[in-house]
């Protein structure tokens, strides 16, 4: 029986799948999961959570999301978390009963689950049916939530993007606070904005976000919604009018396409070091070879490819570096410490960066001869591959010995042997290229500080990565660090990682 399921769920049989879910909810907690063997067979697709308090009208937002995926030619299955019958054992059925217009849409599929009691907002076997609607081939999951109260935020865990649904009722500042619901949100939507107060709280609610940034950084988008009219569901990014969580959806497949060329480019720049470099000495004093120009060639190739309307800054070359109106761009430094590279030594990195608003949406870090791979594409979505396993690295903890920094040189400058003896750092280490971001957000060292010397492309791959890590960039004053500045020159620069802001 499980053999015909399983080749009915890879067949996307809305029937077999049923069928599977229910085995999954009647198996014992004990029992492992008939069906993990097609978990490795399946695509990428991408999982929206959707929280929040009972009434806030997460099912309406979830029904005017379907509505905006199959407009868009893509298949979505929901796991819609309903609280437990008394009698029966089974879900209540509110939030199906809600999206009943797409029952009989073979591009839908919707399921409802009890709750069983369970804190997190979501059944404890959400995940096991999430994968076997990944398996069936899905381009979209979406988990909504039981409603969650204080606690209650595992639904973090299960999704690539996590909205939280208020309304403007939801209450004054200390209850947000305590809510824990600034922990775990990608972005919040204030529902029902056409009722008093809904500004008030986008107003209140930003100010706490900042507030809390001051800790982690992660600072959420905050959007106002009438979802029962189908307003503010999308919001306008650039000229594709994409849906926010689309856009989010789109930096990661941006980003997965981009790994493969990565890989490509590192090897190359491998294969042409062995087999000798032609080396020279640019205008500004600093080297170049034939291996930093191969690379970029690949790497600008392929970007163009995939993003034609966006503009790149390579350090190698001269296009858009007159440009001083750039908001959205990419910046490219296709091998960061040439002079490591050159003479054989480790730590040199590829890099790329998509820059959006000024601020770093992307990064992209390979270090070849270290063959370690690092990227991101979004608060809470920084990850190392490891032999092809994503490692999230916000969940990557140190063990602490105290807190150790790396550095661009052993002999420190006496402003940042200050700004070391401040902050209680016991040792350092000489480490160059965007490598030292990596290793940082991996929480595998804590610090760095430098003076003002470096160029936005030698960075903004690693400010992505790290700060979607939980990590933090500023320069000596605390203030927050933009691009496309003039000359693209960087400022002073200090990162810290999560776990000692």
């Amino acid at each position: 029986m499980t053999e015909d399921l399983v080749r009915g769920i890879l067949d996307n049989n809305h029937g077999s799948i049923s069928k599977a879910i229910t085995v999954i909810e009647n198996s014992s907690i004990s029992k492992s999961n008939p069906f993990s063997s097609i978990n490795n067979k399946n695509k990428k697709c991408f999982r929206i959570g959707i929280t929040g308090p009972p009434g806030a009208g997460k099912s309406t937002l979830t029904n005017k999301l379907i509505e905006t995926i199959l407009s868009k030619n893509k298949t979505v299955g929901v796991i819609a978390v309903d609280p437990t019958s008394p009698f029966s054992g089974g879900s209540l059925l509110g939030d199906r009963v809600r999206m009943n217009k797409y029952m009989w849409d073979d591009r839908v599929f919707i399921r409802s689950m009890g709750s069983h009691g369970d804190l997190g907002g979501l059944a404890r076997k959400s995940q096991e049916v999430g994968d076997l609607l990944e398996a069936s081939g899905k381009d979209y999951i979406i988990f909504e939530t039981v409603g969650v109260g204080q606690g209650e935020i595992d639904i973090a865990s299960s999704a690539d993007v996590t909205a939280v649904v208020l309304v403007p009722e939801s209450g004054d500042e200390i209850q947000l606070m305590k809510a824990g619901l600034i922990e775990i949100a990608d972005l919040f939507v204030i529902n029902k904005s056409d009722r008093n107060g809904a500004n008030k709280l986008a107003s209140l609610l930003k100010t706490t976000l900042h507030q809390f940034s001051k800790k982690d950084k992660l600072i959420p988008e905050v959007f106002n919604t009438i979802s029962t009219k189908g307003e503010g569901i999308t919001e306008g990014v650039d000229d594709n009018k994409e849906d926010l969580l689309m856009n989010i959806e789109e930096a990661k497949k941006i980003t997965l396409s981009l790994i493969d060329t990565f890989n490509r480019a590192s090897q190359v720049a491998l294969d042409l070091r062995k087999a000798g470099l032609k080396k020279e000495i640019k205008p500004d004093n600093t080297p170049v070879s034939n291996g930093d120009i191969e690379v970029n060639k690949i790497l600008t190739n392929k970007i163009q490819e995939i993003t034609p309307n966006i503009k790149i800054v390579s350090e190698e070359t001269t296009d858009n570096k007159s440009d001083t109106n750039l908001d959205n761009f990419w910046l490219i430094d296709p091998i960061d410490g040439t002079s490591d590279y050159i003479n054989n030594k480790n730590e040199f990195t590829l890099n790329a960066a998509l820059i959006i608003n000024k601020k770093p949406k992307i990064g992209i870090i390979t270090a070849p001869a270290k063959k370690r791979i690092f990227y991101s594409y979004g608060l809470s979505n920084s990850y190392e591959l490891i032999n092809n396993n994503e490692i999230n690295l916000i969940n990557k903890k140190k063990k602490y010995n105290g807190i150790t920094a790396v550095s661009y040189s052993q002999e420190l400058k006496p402003q940042i042997f200050e700004i070391h003896k401040k902050n209680s750092i016991i040792s350092h280490q000489k480490m160059k290229s965007s490598l030292k971001f990596c290793v940082i957000a991996a929480g595998e060292f804590d610090m760095y500080v430098a003076e003002a010397r470096a160029c936005e492309w030698d960075i903004a791959a690693g400010h992505a990565i790290l700060e979607h890590a939980g990590g933090q960039i500023t320069d000596f004053n605390g203030n927050e660090i933009l691009y496309g500045k003039p000359k693209f020159k960087n400022p002073s620069l200090i990162l810290k990682n999560k776990n000692i802001l």
